[in-house]
């Protein structure tokens, strides 16, 4: 039997049995009619059980058979009433009869394994619960199910328009059950591992309404939401409220947390410790774990990269909506990159860069694909549209960035990485639940020209320090926090069980 049943069955039989206590004092004061009516509901209670029972574990599990003694007990009570004989003896048969029956529950009734279902919703986000799911499947007490789960563009006027499925995209190694076979609200798993905090409030893209978190928080024991993305430096307190108090965030019973800073801003702006896990980044497992013999990278970029070194350039779309320059930006950048000797410029947008001009920069998007189509003829040039970015993190030797969460990961990896704003002393004024200062900036007069000569020549001088700092930013860099999450939840769903067996 499932935990999360064997909970509720031996919930409502505490019940019965403080109401067995109740209908002791009611008989003692002559109050028949009120006892009757608690017969009634005990009985209404047990039969409710014994159909679960039945259902889950058959008809000859000796629960069946102390539910059925426990139902003639009643009726040899209701005979007692009626006749006005004096039901002591029965009574402390009743009792007796009680306590058997949450015992069979406890110890003749097997548990389950727990069952965990795992809802990704982009290939590209996937890394942010993988490691947990590695170390779940490994668990021979558990189940695991990795239910992909169908997302909706967002069209100007904030309707949904196209629908988007990227389950087939997830690693060959990955079993994967269809949305549509596993009925998440009847199968209830213990535990639910979901990416996407935003409900209804994104702008851009929407999971389906049925995988709102508001319902899936109805549809387990434990809600744990795991961040799609390394929080970095967050300008305002403003801005770092808008990212933590998301209904995902809200409705999860678990909060995976990357940093002892991220945690105590949590604490600080009024949530639970009991809610939140310390256990860093699983995206920061996919990194560590990485190696470049188990990427497949395209011939055609083989072949354009030959001996050359590659700079990945990254922009993200919290630029493109905070800039009204940020085509002419891009445009040079584009062009600054692709004029160097020996480099090639491996392009990344966000994923869903061009989909928010689509939405949100309308008037701008003739002009994009216009850069983007002059861009690409470029000889040494590659546009990396692929769902994963870790084959442009393990084929560049540094990037140039604005803030992202890609930025964040890449820094991970111990590789260099050149922002095209701001300086390491803004760092001072700001929220830093990952403190970026170990890059290199423009500002602070690392212009383009020398960033690309260090990588040409192998030249990063400050590799040592940054990878010092690193263990300093983040918890479990050494890949491990996917096993430590996964060993804290099945502890926190375990302890829940044991609670359930003391009244």
């Amino acid at each position: 039997m499932r935990r999360y049943l064997k909970r509720d069955i031996l919930s409502l039989l505490y019940t019965m049995e403080k109401a067995r206590k109740v209908l002791n004092n009611e008989i003692k004061k002559g109050n028949f009619d009120v006892a009757n009516h608690i017969l009634k509901d005990c009985q209404e209670g047990v039969i409710e059980i014994k159909d679960i029972v039945r259902e889950t574990e058959g008809k000859e599990v000796n629960t069946i058979h102390m539910i059925e003694k426990y139902c003639k007990i009643i009726h040899e009570l209701n005979q007692a009433f009626a006749m006005n004989i004096s039901p002591k003896n029965t009574l402390k048969e009743f009792q007796k009869q009680s306590y058997r029956i949450i015992n069979s529950v406890k110890y003749d009734i097997p548990e389950a394994k727990t069952e965990i279902a795992f809802l990704p919703y982009k290939y590209s986000m996937w890394d942010s619960m993988e490691s947990i799911w590695m170390a779940a499947k490994e668990d021979s007490n558990c189940n695991t199910y990795v239910i992909p789960i169908p997302y909706y563009d967002r069209n100007a006027d904030g309707s949904f328009g196209e629908m988007h499925y990227e389950g087939n995209e997830l690693p060959e190694y990955v079993p994967i059950t269809n949305w549509k076979e596993y009925d998440i609200k009847k199968r209830h798993p213990d535990i639910i591992y979901f990416h996407n905090p935003y409900d209804e409030f994104n702008l851009v893209t929407s999971v389906h309404p049925d995988f709102y978190s508001k319902k899936l928080k109805n549809y387990t024991e434990l809600l744990v939401y795991s961040s799609y993305y390394i929080l970095g430096t967050v300008g305002t307190e403003e801005e770092f409220l808008n990212k933590i108090r998301l209904p995902g965030i809200i409705y999860a019973d678990k909060v995976i947390l990357q940093s002892k800073v991220l945690y105590d801003l949590y604490l600080k702006y009024g949530f639970e410790s009991e809610k939140l896990l310390l256990c860093g980044s699983p995206k920061i497992d996919a990194f560590v774990n990485l190696k470049k013999e188990n990427i497949e990278i395209p011939q055609e970029w083989l072949d354009k990269i030959g001996d050359k070194k590659v700079i990945a350039l990254n922009s993200s779309i919290k630029n493109l909506l905070n800039s009204d320059n940020y085509l002419d930006n891009l445009e040079i950048l584009l062009e600054e990159l692709t004029s160097k000797e020996g480099i090639v410029l491996l392009w990344r947008p966000h994923p869903l860069l061009k989909q928010t001009v689509l939405s949100m920069k309308n008037h701008w998007i003739e002009r994009y694909e216009n850069i983007e189509q002059r861009i690409m003829r470029k000889s040494n040039f590659i546009l990396d549209s692929t769902l994963d970015n870790k084959i442009a993190t393990i084929i560049s030797d540094g990037m140039v960035s604005d803030v992202s969460s890609w930025t964040i990961e890449y820094l991970a990896t111990g590789k260099p990485v050149l922002y095209i704003y701001g300086r390491k002393k803004d760092f001072e004024e700001y929220f830093l639940p990952f403190d970026e200062h170990i890059a290199y900036f423009i500002e602070d007069g690392m212009n383009i020209d020398m960033f690309c000569q260090k990588i040409i020549e192998n030249r990063d001088d400050e590799r040592d320090k940054r990878l010092k700092e690193l263990d300093t930013l983040m918890e479990n860099m050494d890949g491990t926090c996917g096993k430590k999450v996964h060993n804290l939840i099945m502890e926190e769903e375990i302890q829940r069980t044991l609670d359930s067996h003391i009244e």
